[in-house]
């Protein structure tokens, strides 16, 4: 089976789709089995730096003058760029820097399928990217640091993790060196299916076919069951060098910052799912409208909303084209 055999119905904490559901037992004949797990998980980590009075105080304990906060700020932000180049040169994986976008997980998802990696640093990347700082300035004659935005080195490492299996780890070189650890619910899965010996066909992070969906369901249930705070702070210890020294006695605040969760149809082949999709669609396009795609996205209507909400459904017509250069 391949990707076309999977239709996901919902994301975002969407109640899951029961097999006794009129659908299901509908198109029993079609469907292979439903699978309910997370998709996408971003944890967002902050240090006790994120505010300006913290990273004033630790300037202070750094012996630090607030003036001499951007000489200071550079030799930290390279000092970590080389300890987590380090790392990946040590494991053995590429690093580039990348200056305008790339697909950077599916390069991962690809590396780590050639070479058959199934534990350990990928590989890294790092690009440049506006986020969060501080900038010093004098105020009433006083010295003092506001926050601010700039342009800063931001890098990649896709680690394929003993427990939740393909991730990224994501950290900021300036001040305040905010982290990011990237998850997905698909690759915990197939983690654990590995351990149990289930077999499974995967492409890309979907699971096309699972030969027990009774225990995958069970290993997905367990996902939100981790224990988050010791696996991130790990994640942090490892890529961000001044928790071992300047920071050993703190640690991130992690917060959640974005969930998905998602229901997973698995049709038995192509042909079952080819033949109901173009009906799905036209029941999606008939009982949703532009308000309930806003709503998906987060956007609130209001009475003060003036502009025009609309949708729109175009066919284009199949063909042949040609240029001239």
């Amino acid at each position: 089976m391949d990707v076309a055999t999977v239709l996901t119905l919902g994301a975002y904490a969407v109640p899951a789709l029961a097999t006794d559901q009129p659908f299901c037992v509908k198109h029993q004949d079609k469907i292979h089995g439903v699978l309910s797990c997370f998709d996408r998980v971003i944890f967002r980590g902050y240090l006790p730096l994120s505010y300006p009075k913290g990273m004033s105080g630790f300037l202070y304990q750094q012996q630090v003058l607030l003036k001499d906060f951007k000489d200071y700020a550079p030799t930290i932000a390279e000092r970590v760029k080389e300890h987590v180049k380090g790392l990946i040169e040590q494991a053995g994986a590429p690093y580039r820097h990348l200056p305008t976008k790339e697909p950077m997980e599916q390069q991962a998802r690809q590396l780590a399928q050639d070479k058959g990696i199934r534990e350990g640093i990928i590989c890294g990347y790092s690009q440049l990217e506006t986020c969060r700082s501080y900038r010093f300035e004098h105020r009433a004659g006083l010295p003092r640091l506001r926050p601010d935005f700039r342009r800063c080195l931001v890098l990649y490492v896709f680690v394929m993790h003993a427990v939740l299996g393909l991730i990224h780890v994501k950290i900021h070189t300036w001040f305040p060196l905010t982290m990011q650890v990237y998850v997905n619910g698909h690759d915990f899965l197939a983690k654990k299916l590995d351990g149990l010996g289930v077999e499974y066909t995967m492409h890309d992070n979907a699971l096309t076919r699972i030969a027990d969906l009774k225990a995958a369901q069970a290993c997905a249930d367990r996902f939100a069951k981790q224990n988050w705070p010791k696996l991130l702070g790990q994640l942090a210890r490892h890529f961000n060098p001044l928790l071992s020294k300047e920071l050993r006695e703190q640690d991130y605040y992690w917060v959640m910052d974005q969930a998905e969760y998602a229901t997973d149809v698995l049709f038995v082949d192509r042909p079952a799912l080819a033949g109901l999709y173009p009906r799905l669609v036209e029941h999606a396009r008939t009982c949703l409208g532009a308000e309930d795609v806003l709503k998906f996205l987060g956007r609130k209507l209001t009475g003060q909303f003036l502009g025009e909400v609309q949708t729109h459904v175009g066919r284009r017509v199949e063909g042949c084209a040609s240029s001239t250069r």
